[in-house]
């Protein structure tokens, strides 16, 4: 048994709807009519007879959705008690198309232009979506009573009255003063609301509401009033044409991000950025154009990273299977750490394999330092400088992953990567704050430190953080952390890292010198995250001159360092001049054929006589 659609249901019952109505005198309550076209329709699927969370049969919520374009288009109108009615409209139109489905499609057409002439008589301000709660006023539901009536209230029970020439800042003023008993943080919150009910909320503007009968979406239709309520409970309303006040939208039925943002404590949310989603909850588009363009659309929804063809690993040396593995990972986890010892190409492979992943202009790279905060990294207040007044004032800015975050969300056909370098060299919990939470469950939503819409992170946006064992070791990070993360090492004693510079030495026809020095010198090193990565290495200069410069300005430090309590006595096993003859005599050009290099004629000893070298001072093992 096929299941019908929501679409199905209300093309079939819309003109249905108001022969009812006609045959009946011209009213009906709303009971009689569900009883009536239930006794025609019979469902029997068990989705559709499925008990929903307002109560209601669920092919009966399909059809009163569809009667909001009936009210809308004006051949049907409702009391709020109950009774239906047909016009003189309704029932002209009966006359004018006999056809249920050509019926409907007109209705849903005609809705549809109502709906864009309202948005275009706003000029040039853009429709908004708003969050309104109502469910527990001061202990008491008043959901049912703006279903009914047509609007939607705030309590506002400390204000004291005013009027519609009430500016922006006289409302936050008066507000300020009548909840100065609250604490900060709550005062600004409670001002923060009334000016959004007042001022920012515009008609046209689509609310949203919640009960236990399901979620109800409507249009506001007026300005805001202030009415002093008996309970205190709506002093201040907005006049709304709620679409769904028959049959709430089941909670289970939204997607996921409107689910999530649905879970703020916020009296008001700006739902902005679900305003599709919103305005789609009760209305069914019949069009077939506008229906294969929804499928394509979701189709062409970013949902995994394509494998990199073989040549990019080729160009960054490594293996394919390596290379498919770390995208995969990626793809599952969302997020993978790159850690290793100092110069192992951390940084240069996450920001190459992102850029062929997604391309350069969808990648983001972001330094973490011991300074670096949330302010900086999500959003914060900034210092801006007005040039006509003189002033500077503090104005909340985005930061690198809010911006990008924006951006992912507003296409999320395509993939976007955040790069972090040096991961753990902030205080990566305090970077994060509330948001570690979203790493691990992008389908949430959390309300972030300074306020607005709660946020959530797109699935299209993936992170790549690199780590610096030799800064801190990765056994030191937090379990949560851990958990958020999926992990890579890139280590001089394990592929792809260990074959890197002899692969590149390889290409250039290079000889086998630096490559054997790296092994030798990692080999001494006894602390497994202070050994040494090939990158140093990597340059078309192979002399010794070269080498030793490198060695002592770049590696010798960092070698220093680790063994700070033990250099005096360990320094002189890390001598350049001994570690380059020790790999001298045996050093040849990798991939070259042409057997070894003597010291007589290869350039690279140029800088160095070979007949006072010291002896060496140690063998190279076979397995470093």
């Amino acid at each position: 048994m096929t299941t019908v659609t929501a679409t199905e249901w209300q093309t079939r019952t819309m003109r249905p709807i108001l022969e009812l109505l006609v045959d009946a005198g011209g009213t009906l309550q709303r009971s009689d009519v569900q009883a009536a076209l239930r006794e025609e329709w019979q469902p029997t699927d068990p989705h559709e007879i499925e008990i929903q969370s307002n109560g209601q049969e669920r092919w009966w919520s399909y059809v009163a959705w569809g009667t909001s374009d009936l009210v809308k288009t004006g051949v049907m109108a409702k009391d709020g008690s109950g009774t239906w009615s047909v016009t003189d409209a309704g029932t002209s139109m009966l006359g004018e198309i006999a056809d249920p489905r050509a019926f409907a499609n007109e209705i849903r057409q005609r809705a549809r232009k109502i709906r864009k002439s309202a948005r275009l008589a706003r000029a040039d301000e853009s429709q908004r979506a708003w969050l309104v709660r109502g469910s527990s006023v001061l202990g008491a539901s008043l959901v049912p009573r703006w279903l009914d009536e047509g609007w939607c209230s705030l309590a506002a029970s400390q204000l004291p009255a005013i009027t519609s020439e009430t500016g922006p800042d006289e409302i936050a003023a008066l507000a300020e003063a009548a909840y100065a008993h609250l604490k900060h943080q709550e005062r600004v919150a409670k001002v923060a609301e009334i000016v959004d009910f007042i001022s920012r909320m515009k008609p046209g503007d689509l609310v949203l509401t919640t009960s236990e009968s399901g979620v109800f979406v409507g249009e506001i239709e007026g300005a805001s009033e202030y009415e002093s309520s008996e309970d205190g409970r709506s002093n201040l309303r907005r006049p709304v044409s709620w679409r769904n006040p028959e049959a709430g939208v089941d909670f289970a039925d939204l997607a996921a991000t409107l689910q999530a943002k649905l879970r703020t404590g916020s009296t008001i949310a700006d739902l902005t950025g679900e305003l599709e989603i919103i305005d789609n909850l009760t209305s069914a588009d019949d069009d077939v154009d506008s229906a294969a363009d929804d499928l394509a659309a979701e189709r062409r929804r970013h949902r995994r990273l394509d494998p990199l063809p073989a040549d990019v690993a080729t160009k960054l040396l490594v293996s394919s299977q390596w290379l498919d593995d770390f995208v995969e990972l990626l793809n599952d986890s969302r997020q993978i750490v790159l850690y290793g010892p100092p110069g192992t190409g951390k940084t240069y492979l996450a920001r190459k394999i992102a850029e062929n992943l997604v391309g350069t202009e969808r990648v983001r790279l972001v330094q973490f330092h011991p300074s670096y905060t949330y302010e900086d990294f999500f959003e914060g207040y900034r210092p801006s400088g007005d040039d006509r007044s003189g002033t500077v004032s503090l104005e909340l800015r985005p930061g690198p992953l809010r911006a990008l975050a924006s951006e992912a969300r507003d296409h999320p056909e395509r993939a976007f990567v955040m790069i972090i370098d040096e991961l753990n060299r902030a205080n990566i919990a305090k970077v994060f704050g509330e948001l570690y939470f979203l790493l691990e469950y992008r389908d949430d939503a959390v309300e972030v430190m300074y306020g607005g819409e709660p946020f959530t992170l797109p699935k299209n946006l993936y992170f790549m953080c690199t780590m610096n064992t030799a800064d801190r070791s990765i056994a030191l990070l937090d379990s949560a952390m851990r958990r958020r993360f999926a992990f890579l090492e890139l280590h001089p004693a394990t592929e792809p890292t260990k074959s890197m510079l002899p692969k590149w030495l390889a290409e250039r026809e290079l000889p086998a010198m630096s490559a054997e020095l790296l092994k030798l010198t990692n080999s001494l090193i006894d602390d497994r995250d202070a050994h040494i990565g090939p990158s140093y290495f990597m340059h078309d200069d192979q002399s010794a001159a070269r080498m030793r410069r490198v060695f002592r300005t770049q590696i010798e430090p960092l070698l220093q360092e680790t063994f700070y309590d033990r250099w005096s006595s360990l320094g002189s096993r890390f001598d350049f001049d001994r570690l380059w003859a020790e790999v001298g005599s045996d050093a040849a050009p990798i991939g070259s054929g042409s057997g070894r290099f003597e010291a007589s004629n290869n350039p690279v000893f140029e800088s160095v006589d070979s007949s006072e070298l010291p002896s060496p001072v140690a063998e190279p093992t076979s397995d470093t």
